[in-house]
């Protein structure tokens, strides 16, 4: 139908939403609601009809293209997926990929400074559930791929935000079959938080050590590094190896 959403971005968290989705509210051709997170598909499924969620895009206008919304805890578990794909079975998928241990020690310093979490990050990488499960971006991807086309996935790389918005924002715009449009500069490079400063990631399949600094100086020393690297590098190469078989009928990032 006209209003029926035909994209969502999943996330995970900390992978620059909350800029996208700053971004997008002010792209001309493209419609997404006022509200980032409309957690539908997670939180409020069982409790909200299929109406109250349509409602967020009745704003939608004539000139818009295309509409969407952005909701990173869709990935959180596979049900989510599921649900999306059943009540909107031609609807496109946006993930966006950060390195793994970068996106995870962004996420552990948020819910440091909230006080959910204590000591150090390496201790916490494991038993955490928000850290190590977010950042599998191997069963991220294999759970949106037996849900949805091939066509209908797009895999985006977060350091294009850092490096080139403008691309990452074209990317999203072909994708999804609209005019290109003309955004404020002023926004577009706006920095995605204080905590990303390190985290440009050198190239999209070459997981390199990152000197990260928290906001308390923590630092992730070479041997720290690996360790969280070999406990994760079975699903990385699952990643690589499914998405190779998207590149082909996607964007070569």
């Amino acid at each position: 139908m006209q209003n029926d959403p035909d994209f969502i971005v999943v996330g995970p968290p900390r992978t620059g939403s909350t800029w996208l989705h700053k971004v997008l509210y002010n792209h001309k051709h493209i419609f997404v609601p006022n509200i980032k997170q409309l957690h539908y598909f997670d939180r409020d499924y069982v409790n909200k009809t299929k109406e109250e969620y349509l409602s967020h895009f009745h704003q939608k206008k004539t000139y818009h293209q295309s509409c969407g919304e952005i909701t990173p805890d869709y990935l959180s578990h596979k049900l989510y997926l599921k649900r999306i794909s059943n009540d909107f079975p031609e609807i496109k998928i946006i993930l966006i990929y950060r390195n793994p241990i970068d996106r995870a020690f962004s996420h552990y310093k948020v819910r440091k400074l909230c006080g959910k979490l204590k000591g150090k990050f390496v201790e916490n990488f494991e038993s955490d559930p928000f850290l190590m499960k977010n950042s599998l971006y191997g069963n991220h991807l294999e759970n949106i791929m037996q849900n949805f086309s091939d066509k209908q996935i797009l895999i985006l790389d977060y350091s294009l935000i850092q490096n080139s918005p403008n691309r990452f924002i074209h990317h999203i715009e072909d994708f999804l079959n609209v005019d290109k449009s003309n955004i404020d500069e002023n926004l577009l490079y706006k920095k995605v938080s204080q905590s990303s400063k390190s985290s440009i990631i050198k190239s999209f399949f070459s997981i390199k050590r990152l000197d990260i600094i928290g906001t308390r100086k923590e630092h992730l020393c070479n041997k720290d590094y690996e360790k969280l690297m070999d406990l994760i590098k079975s699903d990385h190469d699952k990643f690589k190896n499914l998405n190779s078989r998207l590149n082909s009928k996607s964007f070569n990032l």
